[in-house]
């Protein structure tokens, strides 16, 4: 399949599909014409990049999962604690926020 076949099916742009091509995660065919050929092999790939990356998972973690250098369910454990301790200090910041408006704090107090 082509790139724009790519672009439309997975919602990414040529721009991101090139960069993944380039950081070595897809090997597409050169056709005679120079044209790239994208394979289901390529396609399955991206999808998971786009869930990995969604999650929260950094570059080289995802290298490291898809070259299987990495246990996907080490990487969720340690994104699982990364997640929860973003979560522990959004809640601290949060509830800062709210006692500050509350206690109507302005720019001079």
């Amino acid at each position: 399949m082509k790139i724009n076949e790519l672009e439309q099916l997975l919602g990414l742009s040529r721009a991101n599909i090139r960069f993944y091509e380039k950081e070595g995660l897809l090997t597409p065919v050169r056709k005679e014409n120079g044209y790239r050929e994208y394979s289901n092999e390529d396609l399955a790939v991206l999808k998971k990049v786009i869930i990995f990356r969604k999650l929260g998972l950094s570059l080289p973690q995802i290298k490291e999962i898809l070259n299987g250098h990495l246990e996907l369910s080490v990487a969720l454990e340690d994104n699982i604690a990364d997640l929860t301790e973003r979560i522990a200090e959004l809640n601290g910041a949060l509830e800062v926020s709210k006692t500050l408006r509350n206690d109507a704090v302005t720019n001079d107090t």
